[in-house]
Order: structure tokens, then sequence, then C-alpha cells
């Protein structure tokens, strides 16, 4: 295989990884803004906040609080 051949495949191999890395940096940001999220309305509704106002403050559905507060139900 030539060089210039070797050095293109070389190339491209480094970009996916880069766009690999990106990827999951940007995945692992998202999952942190949502574990904040899921925190904080623990604590809003420890303050007695209804869920409505919760969803509202954290930018989540109010389906999603439900789901966190009855998965936290369910692991007590």
């Amino acid at each position: 295989m030539c060089e210039a051949m070797r050095r293109l495949m070389w190339d491209e191999i480094e970009a996916e990884v880069k766009k690999g890395r990106q990827k999951g940096l940007q995945q692992g940001r998202q999952d942190g803004r949502l574990e904040q999220a899921r925190d904080t309305a623990y604590v809003l509704r420890d303050m007695g906040l209804p869920i409505e106002s919760i969803a509202k403050a954290v930018k989540v559905s109010i389906e999603t609080i439900e789901g966190w507060f009855a998965e936290q139900q369910v692991q007590i």
C-alpha cells in the first residue's frame, strides 16, 4: 500500500475517533444535566412544590418527574 493511501486511511480513522469522542462528551453532558435536574426535583418536592412546578423549574416533562419519584419509592 502506498504512503498516500495509508495516510488517507489514517486521517479517516482519526476523524471517526474524533467524532466518537465528541458524541461521548455530548452524551455525558446531557446525562449530567439530567442527573442534576433529578436531584433538584427531589429537593423541590421535599420543599412541598407541586409536580407541575417542579417540571417547569427543571425543564423536563411531568411524566419524567413522576417516573423519577416512582423509582425513588421503589428503591426505599
